[in-house]
């Protein structure tokens, strides 16, 4: 289990953007934390490689990581859901990548070479429909 320091982490909250009455628009339950990943000592090297290249879609040219949660209307729900995205999003780049055997490897090349012969097949055979036809 990951353990996400709370000093390194700046939570900010805004008005949801779902709908939800007229209490929407009274109350901040949308979360957004965010972690400076360069100054976070506590994830190991290799893991804060992979996160940048996972997620770098959400990780701002300041070095920022965002993740946001709008998922209920409750803000304390909404920031316990964006810690748990984060801690499952650092455990999931600390796992090794699993190495793939040759067999497996020769198996999917031997699978894409027959559905390609497959599309081809299929693509002549509609082609001589289409001319048969365009002969009557």
């Amino acid at each position: 289990m990951t353990l996400i320091l709370r000093n390194d982490i700046i939570v900010k909250v805004a008005r949801s953007g779902k709908p939800g009455g007229q209490h929407v628009n009274k109350i901040n339950s949308k979360v957004c934390i965010s972690l400076h990943l360069s100054s976070a000592n506590w994830i190991p090297s290799k893991t804060k490689e992979k996160l940048i290249t996972i997620h770098r879609n959400s990780i701002t040219k300041d070095g920022y990581w965002m993740i946001r949660s709008e998922k209920t209307r409750e803000q304390k729900l909404n920031l316990a859901d964006c810690l748990d995205k984060m801690r499952c999003y650092i455990t999931e780049a600390d796992k090794p990548i699993p190495e793939i055997s040759e067999e497996s490897l020769e198996r999917k090349r031997l699978q894409a070479e027959k559905a390609s012969e497959r599309r081809l097949r299929d693509k002549r055979h509609r082609s001589m429909l289409k001319l048969a036809k365009a002969d009557f």
